[in-house]
């Protein structure tokens, strides 16, 4: 089977974190950052450093950004709308304004992407293993406001009452 690539847009603190987990539970993780030695690390810890967010978009149809600013999802998203391929899902875990998410997922819209922002993730020691799995709830659309994200090697997500 082909190994799936997730693409990561914000290697600071949490995405290089989020970037270490995927790659240990077997995803091949296309990164970029802003500041060439955290490209630098992530590609010394098994990733692929990519050179822009476009180059990212062209790598991966499920991607993760995890940006310090406004400004910065402002530029990635319009970035990503201009190059990303249909139907690629964008998952945005920085912690900015609800407005500021909404106007990233307008923008990605016009390109027929989905844009989820979790409303709540964690990542989970279990008891009785040495494996890690991930819960995200996802608030998407009005028609559908709560829905569930599943991945490869990641237990069920709950659907919560929405």
């Amino acid at each position: 089977m082909k190994q799936q690539t997730v693409g990561m847009i914000g290697l600071g603190i949490m995405g290089s974190a989020m970037s270490a987990n995927l790659t240990r539970a077997g995803f091949r993780v296309a990164g970029f950052d802003v500041v060439p030695r955290r490209r630098a690390e992530h590609k010394r810890t098994g990733g692929i450093a990519a050179k822009s967010p476009r180059d990212v978009a062209k790598r991966a149809d499920l991607i993760i950004t995890s940006l310090p600013s406004a400004h910065a999802l402002a530029e990635v998203a319009a970035g990503l709308a201009a190059s990303a391929k249909r139907g690629t899902i964008v998952i945005e875990t920085s912690t900015l304004p609800i407005p500021v998410k909404e106007a990233a997922r307008a923008a990605l819209a016009t390109r027929g992407m989905t844009h989820t922002l979790p409303a709540m993730s964690r990542w989970v020691r279990r008891a009785d293993s040495s494996s890690s799995c991930a819960t995200a709830i996802s608030c998407g659309s009005p028609s559908s406001p709560c829905s569930s994200v599943s991945r490869s090697r990641f237990p069920p997500a709950t659907r919560w009452p929405g």
